[in-house]
């Protein structure tokens, strides 16, 4: 957020893309299916600690973006929030 912060103080325009499924059980059921055509596996708990993280990083990147767009990768991708400041 810091290089974000930076930018928009020289004056830089900020557009943002937000990706991300609407809930965890999404990220746990993907990585399942990744472990069983023999990638890595994450435990319920980094994939749920990861999910908050990256909320909180996301209300951040609200307040510093000119434009915001969040994709919820649930599904095919869908714009569901295009907020302007």
């Amino acid at each position: 957020m810091e290089l974000i912060q930076t930018f928009k103080e020289n004056g830089y325009k900020v557009i943002a893309f937000f990706l991300s499924p609407c809930y965890t059980d999404i990220n746990i059921e993907r990585v399942a299916q990744r472990v069983k055509e023999g990638g890595y596996n994450f435990s319920k708990d980094e994939l749920i600690n990861q999910f908050i993280l990256s909320n909180q990083n996301r209300n951040s990147l609200i307040k510093l973006s000119d434009e915001y767009y969040e994709i919820d990768t649930s599904r095919k991708p869908k714009i569901l929030e295009n907020l302007y400041k």
